[in-house]
């Protein structure tokens, strides 16, 4: 599984898009649906490359996020997206352990 998301992560970004039509707009009604109940704090299972992270932090000001996420390789990119960002917490973890 590890190797599988190592090469999945180089251009997860682009497949994603390709593969799931309207990708862009589902991750924003899930920031809105997010939004609406004014958290301040998120936890995002399975963060991936860190796309919707990004944006939830982005979209809400006062809101902290913790990603977490299996794949050494995803976490890797995730974490260069939002190396700037102080209000994200990633953790390598598997949830089903």
């Amino acid at each position: 599984m590890e190797a599988y998301y190592s090469e999945l992560s180089e251009d997860y970004d682009v497949k994603i898009r390709q593969l799931v039509p309207g990708y862009d707009q589902m991750v924003g009604c899930v920031v809105d649906a997010v939004g609406s109940n004014g958290p301040s704090a998120v936890l995002d299972i399975g963060m991936g490359t860190g796309t919707l992270a990004q944006r939830v932090v982005e979209t809400l000001g006062r809101t902290a996020l913790t990603g977490v996420e299996t794949s050494v390789d995803m976490l890797a990119v995730a974490e260069g997206r939002l190396a700037s960002e102080p209000r994200i917490r990633v953790v390598r973890a598997n949830i089903l352990e």
